[in-house]
């Protein structure tokens, strides 16, 4: 019984962990361009991960990591064993807790053994030009240009009255007052 327990748990534990274990004590070959440092990648939208692939008749696995620089963990596998093309596209999990600066991609040469890493970058809510559209949508609502039209009555003296109507043009500030 305790040798079947044992041999059901290291096949969950090799399942777990499908890709090539990284070899060596530094990164080594294939450079990442995409993401890069700080980046905010949108969850829920297709991302293309980028690098140099200096091994292309190799495939490479792609796990998602989390944490510091000096302490990254593994997540989860984002693709296993796919061509070295230099690009992979992905959406990350809606799951995804939002985060500016703590994730990271490590990239696995499932024939050399040899990894690389991205620098780290964040994980957000909304798709980055989006978001940057829905801002200057925001600011232009608040900085309108509008047509104020002054009406004034003129009463000379001893001559009737009379009524003159002028326009100015003048941007209005959130309030909705004018800004001269």
């Amino acid at each position: 019984m305790r040798t079947s327990i044992t041999y059901s748990l290291f096949s969950l534990l090799s399942f777990a962990a499908a890709y090539t274990a990284p070899v060596g004590p530094n990164p080594q070959g294939n450079p990442f361009s995409n993401p890069g440092l700080n980046e905010i990648v949108p969850k829920g939208t297709p991302y293309k991960i980028k690098w140099n692939p200096t091994s292309p008749d190799n495939t490479v696995s792609l796990i998602l990591l989390r944490g510091p620089s000096t302490n990254c963990v593994p997540l989860y596998p984002i693709v296993e064993k796919t061509k070295n093309s230099g690009e992979y596209e992905w959406t990350p999990k809606e799951d995804l807790e939002v985060d500016s600066s703590r994730y990271g991609i490590q990239l696995i040469d499932e024939t050399t053994g040899f990894y690389q890493y991205t620098t780290q970058f964040g994980i957000g809510d909304k798709k980055g030009d989006e978001q940057k559209k829905e801002e200057e949508k925001k600011k232009m609502q608040q900085n309108t240009t509008s047509i104020v039209t002054i009406t004034t009555t003129v009463v000379p003296t001893p001559a009737p009255t009379s009524t003159e109507t002028v326009a100015y043009l003048c941007e209005l500030d959130v309030d909705g007052q004018c800004i001269w």
